[in-house]
């Protein structure tokens, strides 16, 4: 788990950045693959957080802030 449950960045930042964050913070394997949803949709790496909270709308805020959720695709052990 991140130390705090929020980040904040720029409306410019793109999905890709907050993934390699995650990246950085978690100390995950490159193989790890990362997805980052903004309600019920799947985001790119090339959208900015100011396009998604424009895509998504009102159901992407909560309190005012853009709220993303992540998991994590692990490599399988065969």
């Amino acid at each position: 788990p991140l130390e705090r449950p929020y980040v904040c960045v720029s409306g410019e930042a793109t999905i890709r950045h907050v993934e390699l964050f995650i990246r950085r913070k978690m100390e995950l394997s490159p193989m790890c693959q990362v997805d980052l949803v903004c309600g019920d949709h799947l985001l790119d790496h090339h959208q900015s957080l100011k396009d998604i909270k424009t895509f998504v709308g009102k159901e992407a805020l909560q309190d005012g802030l853009l709220v993303l959720h992540f998991g994590l695709v692990l490599p399988s052990q065969s």
